[in-house]
């Protein structure tokens, strides 16, 4: 509650979060239930839920600029290549287009390794995985052992994800 009115001073002239009533409320409840140990009933935990998610609904555009359906975890990506890949694969799978959807993840996972400091597996400038029909892997033995655990990882997530039933 003490972020309120700082968060409400950088919005846009007119504009402040919601919610302020119902979450003082919800703030409370957990403050009792924190310090002096009082149970909070079940339909006051059902009406906390609704509480947050109606905070979040109301509020993510006002400080975020874009709706809570819209937020995800893509648009953290902080590398703009990366994320649009990532941004289309959602795309493919909420058309319900999984095969798609796992080849822009596999591109952005490419693009994200010849990104980091790791790209260089075994030395050369190629993508460490390459997408056509099938994936190719490079030698475990030219992938750095702090990256080994989670090559083969990687690895046996793509392998199953690309079976063909």
């Amino acid at each position: 509650m003490a972020l309120w009115e700082p968060i409400n001073a950088r919005l846009p002239a007119g504009t402040e979060l919601a919610q302020r009533d119902s979450t003082q409320r919800l703030n409370t409840a957990r403050n009792g239930m924190k310090h002096s140990g009082v149970v909070i009933a079940k339909a006051d935990m059902d009406a906390f839920r609704i509480t947050v998610a109606d905070f979040f609904e109301e509020n993510t555009p006002k400080v975020f600029g874009v709706t809570l359906a819209k937020v995800s975890m893509a648009s953290l990506v902080r590398y703009d290549d990366v994320r649009l890949s990532l941004e289309e694969a959602e795309a493919f799978a909420g058309m319900g287009d999984t095969e798609e959807a796992a080849k822009k993840v596999a591109v952005a996972f490419q693009q994200l390794l010849q990104i980091s400091s790791w790209n260089s597996f075994g030395g050369g400038r190629r993508l460490p995985l390459e997408y056509a029909t099938r994936l190719s892997y490079p030698s475990m033995r030219s992938i750095p052992p702090e990256l080994k655990s989670f090559a083969e990882e990687v690895k046996g997530a793509i392998d199953t994800l690309t079976k063909k039933p």
